[in-house]
């Protein structure tokens, strides 16, 4: 395959390995029988290795660096590799259809040999990848996103449990997870019953009103095995809701730096705090890295897809 770039670095990223080609011109390339000089060379994922894969392309001078850009092993290679050269080094993560290699017999070093012809012949399109620095945000802005599923999650579980054993505290409480809809409950799971008394103790605000109907509602029949796992449930949500304040303040401390354009952002209708970091997070504040919004919009998935054959557009 005849290469534009003069030298570059395919690398094969694995679980526990990594494999590394060189391939450059040769100085004495007319006398030589290959014009390329080709090297491989295995490392292991640790982070020792990584060090050591970095010092090995600067030795040899390899300014330019393409790898499959699938799955999570690439990322810990891309965020060494950037330092190298004081971050003068061009680290493509191809798309894995850009890279399939021929069939047969595979290993390590046979892709890596295969994706450095296709790096110096400019066959390999960069997949998008916000900077370091928003990519610190991403992580826990996505994490936020995870927690507060797991939150939802758990709050129905709590709802659907106690219907099974004849409780109907939704019935009468707006709010299960209120104050109200939460003290009530907490004095019903360490009796096993509550008293009119004990649901007075409770109630909080208007819903002192609804005294008998709440009575009626937490009274049902736990059974002697009935209570220990309701009694443990609220412990996770309460567990889940602490790690979503921790979550918010690593968020608020990594997009700090990024107060001009989370504000920026805001101006937006309908976007809010919690939606512009995310949009850093996900997108970086470098629009360069897109030709036009046009291509913005397709990476974003705003675009509607065109699926059209023999004069039929298809859904």
């Amino acid at each position: 395959m005849e290469g534009i770039l003069d030298a570059g670095c395919g690398l094969d990223v694995r679980k526990e390995a990594i494999a590394a080609c060189t391939a450059g011109r040769r100085e004495d390339a007319e006398k030589s029988k290959s014009p390329l000089n080709v090297e491989i060379k295995a490392f292991k994922s640790p982070p020792g290795d990584l060090q050591r894969l970095k010092r090995w392309i600067e030795g040899r001078g390899r300014r330019g660096a393409a790898m499959e850009g699938a799955g999570v092993y690439w990322r810990p290679a891309c965020g060494v590799l950037e330092g190298a050269f004081g971050g003068g080094v061009g680290i493509i993560a191809a798309n894995a259809r850009d890279m399939h290699n021929a069939r047969g017999k595979k290993s390590g070093k046979e892709d890596a040999r295969w994706i450095s012809p296709l790096l110096r012949a400019g066959a390999l399109e960069d997949s998008f990848t916000p900077e370091a620095s928003a990519r610190d945000l991403r992580d826990p802005a996505r994490h936020r996103k995870h927690i507060g599923e797991d939150v939802r999650a758990q709050k129905s579980r709590m709802e659907r449990f106690p219907q099974r054993k004849g409780f109907k505290l939704p019935t009468f409480s707006a709010d299960a997870f209120g104050a109200s809809g939460r003290n009530s409950p907490g004095v019903l799971r360490e009796k096993g019953r509550i008293s009119p008394e004990g649901i007075r103790s409770g109630l909080c605000g208007s819903a002192r009103r609804k005294t008998e109907g709440m009575l009626f509602a937490l009274n049902g029949f736990p059974g002697p095995s009935g209570m220990p796992h309701p009694r443990r449930m609220p412990d996770m949500l309460d567990l889940l809701s602490n790690r979503q304040k921790t979550i918010e303040m690593d968020i608020g401390e990594a997009a700090s730096e990024f107060a001009p354009q989370i504000g920026l952002l805001e101006t937006i209708p309908g976007v809010g705090p919690t939606a512009a970091k995310a949009v850093i997070g996900e997108t970086g504040v470098d629009p360069g890295k897109f030709p036009a919004a046009a291509q913005f919009c397709s990476w974003a998935g705003l675009c509607p897809g065109e699926n059209e054959s023999a004069g039929k557009k298809k859904a």
